[in-house]
């Protein structure tokens, strides 16, 4: 029976057992009310606390408030408390489903975190996979992109889920399976008028491989190889960092300039989570940008490059990898990145580079580029250890009018800015979260 694969799917995925609630991304279709049923079975088999449902409004067509409220109705009456999220302010006019993903995962990691949910699950299944691999497959996202979706990682949109490993425990069941279930259960479910939307590309996918189940078959026989390949990828480049790159607690990276070339193996791909680690965005660097920056690399006469939101800079014989400081304090039509205020009793991170923790209120967060000619004798001195090229974009605090940070002056009991770096490579290698190590200047 179904409920008792997700019975087993759920504990497969687990890597440990937890006494903290299981939170369900629920929109009330007949995916997630499948999982929200057999989540609740699982936590009842094992005395555990029921699951927290989520509800995403996004606000997007008349009617989502509505539903969003029956939702969540029918989340209560399966007995499990329900949280209806609202995506407030203006809404996009392009790139509408890409900015409501990001809007999406920004209010469920929000909610996880303050509900003290480590655990986030989605109903994706069988036929989405197949879609998702077809769609980048049009896109020539090459075979990393092949890989889909995983059952299971770790803060795989960031920040937003940071701290966050999400669950995807009907991606072996096909969509129809799943229906036959809510069926057979008697569990009610919406139909989202999305999902026959033609103008949206998971639609597209949908429709085109509706007549050819062997396709689906083989696509997501596809996405299981990739998988194991880009595994084994990713444990070569976890392996490399973890012998040559040095990742130092004020806020960047270092190794020495012969350990990186266009012949380093995994060149491309080891660029990519180098350059996501130290700049904190989201999105990597196409393929064909990182492999000329291995070329540049690879030239005598390399003294500097910026991409993806960071600075690459030789120092010597010597590669540190840094916060790009325009991205932070604004250039040409880049704006800057405006004061963070403090708010105690919140996880917070600055820039997608540092979490913010302790009693944190009453003071805001800047980049220390627009703030070095405040600087105390003192505080430039411990500023020396740290390549001047890496200062500008350094976090600050800012509160009752005195500056701490790293490197400043900063008491045992006041915030801390703790460097990202390393959990960062740790979740994008799929890496345990001890794997890497911060060191000192």
């Amino acid at each position: 029976m179904l409920i008792e694969e997700i019975d087993k799917a759920l504990s497969d995925q687990l890597n440990a057992p937890t006494n903290k609630p299981l939170a369900i991304a629920f929109s009330g279709g007949g995916d997630s009310t499948a999982l929200l049923y057999g989540a609740i079975n699982w936590a009842r088999l094992r005395g555990l606390p029921p699951p927290q449902a989520f509800i995403v409004n996004h606000g997007l067509r008349q009617g989502s408030g509505d539903e969003a409220k029956l939702a969540a109705k029918r989340a209560q009456a399966m007995g499990v408390a329900a949280k209806v999220l609202h995506w407030r302010g203006p809404k996009p006019k392009t790139a509408i489903q890409e900015k409501a993903r990001l809007a999406r995962y920004t209010l469920l990691g929000e909610a996880c975190r303050a509900h003290d949910c480590a655990l986030l699950l989605l109903g994706h299944n069988r036929d989405d996979q197949a879609e998702t691999v077809l769609m980048r497959a049009e896109k020539s996202s090459g075979w990393r992109g092949f890989a889909a979706m995983a059952g299971r990682t770790h803060a795989p949109l960031w920040p937003a889920l940071y701290g966050i490993a999400v669950l995807r425990p009907l991606l072996d069941f096909s969509r129809a399976e799943i229906r036959a279930f809510n069926r057979d259960n008697n569990l009610s479910f919406i139909d989202d008028p999305a999902n026959t939307n033609l103008a949206f590309g998971r639609i597209k996918a949908r429709t085109k491989l509706g007549p050819y189940p062997e396709i689906t078959d083989e696509l997501v026989k596809t996405a299981h190889a990739a998988q194991i390949l880009l595994g084994e990828e990713r444990s070569r480049i976890a392996a490399f960092i973890e012998t040559h790159i040095r990742i130092h607690n004020w806020g960047g990276l270092s190794t020495p300039r012969n350990n990186l070339s266009a012949k380093t193996p995994d060149i491309a791909a080891l660029l990519k989570y180098l350059i996501l680690a130290v700049s904190g965005e989201g999105t990597a660097p196409s393929a064909a940008k990182l492999k000329a920056l291995a070329n540049r690399l690879s030239a005598s006469s390399f003294k500097a490059a910026t991409l993806g939101g960071a600075h690459i800079v030789r120092k010597n014989e010597t590669l540190f990898f840094v916060r790009d400081p325009g991205a932070v304090l604004g250039r040409h039509s880049t704006p800057a990145q405006k004061p963070q205020n403090l708010q105690s009793g919140r996880t917070q991170i600055w820039d997608g580079r540092f979490l913010l923790a302790g009693e944190m209120s009453g003071g805001k967060v800047v980049a220390l580029g627009n703030y070095q000619k405040k600087l105390n004798a003192a505080d430039k001195a411990a500023l020396r250890e740290i390549p001047p090229f890496a200062r500008a974009s350094l976090p600050v605090i800012i509160r009752a009018g005195k500056l701490s940070g790293y490197g400043l002056s900063m008491s045992p009991n006041e915030d801390i800015l703790r460097y990202l770096a390393d959990q960062r490579l740790c979740a994008l290698l799929r890496q345990d979260d001890s794997r890497f190590k911060l060191i000192g200047a």
